[in-house]
């Protein structure tokens, strides 16, 4: 669901969403999970939200990859979406690489399908990344759930 309050609104908008008994909703802008049956959402003027509606809730997102890789090689990774009840559908995951200080590597983020909320791919290392801990981040974009993994970039070995 996505709503948005008229710019020209004097002030706060609220909405209420009655949620059905069996769906779960997430508001995206908050990235908290809320299972009232009823929603009470406030905007600003202009303001826009995403609720998202799942019949399930999300527990976790699962990431698996490997803790260290060589400059010029590629981290791979898998991810899932982990429920407390019931498979997961179809989800869009949005995957990054942080450098040692944090700021992510734009080159190095993408949006990944992710059929019955499972995904694998990579991140490629040039042969010039500064060795250090990165930071594996993989977002959930309809329940807000996210994990991240430490890789570690260590230089070309010489033989």
């Amino acid at each position: 669901l996505a709503l948005v309050a008229a710019p020209d609104t004097p002030k706060e908008a609220e909405a209420r969403i009655t949620v059905p008994e069996a769906e779960y909703a997430y508001d995206l802008s908050e990235d908290t999970p809320a299972r009232p049956r009823k929603l009470v959402v406030h905007l600003a003027p202009g303001e826009g939200k995403v609720i998202s509606l799942l019949p399930y809730e999300v527990s976790e997102i699962a990431v698996q990859t490997a803790g260290v890789v060589q400059q010029g090689r590629r981290v791979n990774f898998s991810c899932s979406v982990r429920t407390k009840k019931g498979k997961p559908g179809n989800h869009l995951l949005r995957v990054s690489f942080s450098a040692p200080g944090g700021e992510e590597i734009e080159s190095c983020t993408e949006y990944l399908d992710a059929p019955g909320g499972t995904a694998t791919g990579y991140v490629p290392v040039v042969l010039g990344q500064v060795p250090g801990i990165y930071t594996l981040n993989v977002e959930d974009l309809l329940s807000g759930a996210a994990a991240s993994r430490e890789v570690k970039v260590v230089g070309l070995s010489m033989q």
